[in-house]
């Protein structure tokens, strides 16, 4: 196997690589951006970030113009230790071609500076802008462009993201200085600018177990141009990133250092075929207990080496999905075996079968729309419980039933999980029966001659009117009734009279009684 494959898990580094989406712990100046990977430079047609999503762009083609300085940089400070002593770091650059010496042109320093601000050895290097293909530069396929003073044309050269490795465990426990600048000629007018971006993860190298070709693989940290490995047995990817063998032990891998006057990077690494993990592994969570006709929401956990490629699912009713983490909804009870098949870039296989368990959901039934009157309490109940006793209705309270005397919505929810909710809505009857005078004065003015009872849908009615000695003066079973005062076509004297009342309103379920006294004032 002889392909590169970018399997490294990214970690935080405290934000050496930008993956935080910022340049949070960087001091910049002059024109420094954070750029995605998502895109892609305009003249080399390169991705913006190495690795990761993000990284920086030192520099523009139009500062002057936009009254930025030429010069940008941008450095950090970092206390080396175990997980980033090898500091791994990836560099792109496009430069207006002017044919200027070293000493003038275009360029792209890297340096790292001791807490005394020594260089350290070997960690000094500089790019400077070419005027014709070489070196890793290539030519751009863009129109030439003139420089800012106006003159015109010069051919675009970029270098396309190359990496460098820099061994700092000497320096472990000490704290260096990363410095990157980028800046245009030193005549102001040739323009450049670079792209810049660290990896940061502890596992430098992986290993793993490839099912078809029955081989263990070790891979490296890919990017470089070239790798030279050593160890006990190499059977195949001599010069790539990834070899295969079937030994254990100690297996070296050296990474040319572009700054040919320093040492090249040389990494170790152990291996045991013991620890070498499946190269693909299926995984899934599920929520659980699960609804009919709810969505199931299926989480991917599966892992792979190389990375995942194809994934196939079959949710146990006839349904299937070729989706990451996918959604699902099983619209009848019962249980069902859920199948994740899972494959990686080399067509290896890993099937994981789970079952899931699709219960009923409780429709709660509250009943239909309800009329209430006259400050009538009344009792709302769950038709349906079922076994359930966990209930919240919106009034607060958590019984099988409420009472209320207002109108308004009502709800109730089951606390179970596989339930539904019901509504109900009690509305004010237009019944009503209004109060009862206790006073009236027929004496033919016109004024209070009459004595009613203001009422709306009465169906049943009954009146006794009796005086001091318990005899009946009046009775009527009309609810619309107008009483003079007369009892036998003749004037009651005025005095206090006692009635009787018995009534019930359409609205309501019982006949209601009131008792009480009428004066008569003549």
């Amino acid at each position: 196997m002889s392909s590169a494959f970018n399997v490294f898990t990214q970690s935080d580094c405290g934000n050496l690589d930008f993956e935080k989406g910022n340049t949070q712990n960087w001091t910049k100046f002059g024109d420094v951006e954070l750029v995605n990977r998502q895109e892609f430079d305009y003249y080399g047609n390169f991705p913006l970030a190495l690795s990761g999503n993000y990284s920086v762009r030192l520099g523009k083609t139009s500062s002057p113009i936009t009254n930025s300085p030429n010069h940008t940089q941008i450095s950090r400070s970092i206390l080396v230790n175990e997980s980033n002593k090898n500091l791994i770091y990836g560099y792109a650059i496009v430069l207006l071609g002017y044919p200027h010496t070293e000493d003038e042109a275009s360029y792209v320093k890297l340096q790292i500076t001791n807490s005394f601000g020594d260089s350290v050895p070997c960690t000094e290097y500089t790019v400077f802008a070419q005027s014709e293909v070489g070196n890793g530069f290539l030519e751009s396929d863009k129109d030439p462009a003139s420089n800012y003073d106006g003159e015109c044309c010069f051919p675009i050269f970029y270098q396309p993201w190359k990496m460098n490795a820099i061994d700092l465990s000497p320096y472990i426990g000490q704290t260096l200085t990363i410095t990157i600048t980028s800046d245009w000629c030193v005549y102001d007018v040739d323009w450049g600018y670079a792209y810049v971006d660290f990896y940061c993860s502890e596992d430098i190298f992986t290993q793993y177990y490839d099912c078809n070709s029955n081989s263990f693989f070790i891979n490296g940290i890919e990017g470089f141009s070239d790798y030279l490995w050593s160890g006990p047995q190499i059977l195949t990817g001599q010069g790539t990133n990834s070899i295969s063998t079937s030994q254990d032990g100690t297996y070296n891998m050296t990474l040319s250092n572009p700054n040919t006057s320093c040492p090249d990077v040389n990494l170790s690494y152990d291996f045991s075929s013991h620890n070498s993990p499946k190269s693909v592994q299926s995984n899934f969570t599920f929520e659980n207990p699960i609804c009919e006709n709810e969505l199931v929401k299926f989480t991917n956990l599966s892992t792979a080496i190389p990375p995942i490629l194809n994934y196939f699912w079959d949710f146990g009713d006839g349904i299937q999905s070729t989706q990451i983490s996918p959604t699902h909804i099983y619209p009848s009870i019962g249980s069902y075996d859920v199948t994740l098949i899972v494959e990686n870039l080399v067509s290896c296989f890993d099937t994981l079968v789970k079952q899931i368990e699709i219960d009923s959901i409780l429709k709660l039934d509250i009943g239909t729309d309800l009329f209430h009157c006259d400050d009538e309490w009344l009792t709302i109940k769950i038709k349906n419980p079922g076994t359930s006793n966990s209930f919240l209705w919106s009034t607060g309270e958590k019984g099988k039933s409420i009472e209320t005397q207002n109108s308004g919505f009502y709800f109730v929810n089951s606390l179970d999980v596989c339930a539904s909710s019901d509504t109900i809505r009690i509305t004010e009857d237009p019944a009503f029966f209004g109060e009862i005078p206790n006073v009236f004065t027929p004496n033919s003015d016109a004024i209070n001659n009459l004595y009613f009872i203001e009422s709306q849908d009465v169906v049943k009615f009954n009146l006794e009117i009796v005086n001091r000695w318990g005899e009946l003066v009046y009775k009527t079973d009309n609810p619309e009734f107008q009483w003079d005062g007369n009892s036998k076509e003749l004037p009651l004297k005025d005095g206090v009279y006692f009635y009787k009342l018995f009534y019930q309103l359409s609205c309501q379920e019982f006949i209601r009684n009131k008792n009480g006294f009428v004066t008569i004032v003549r």
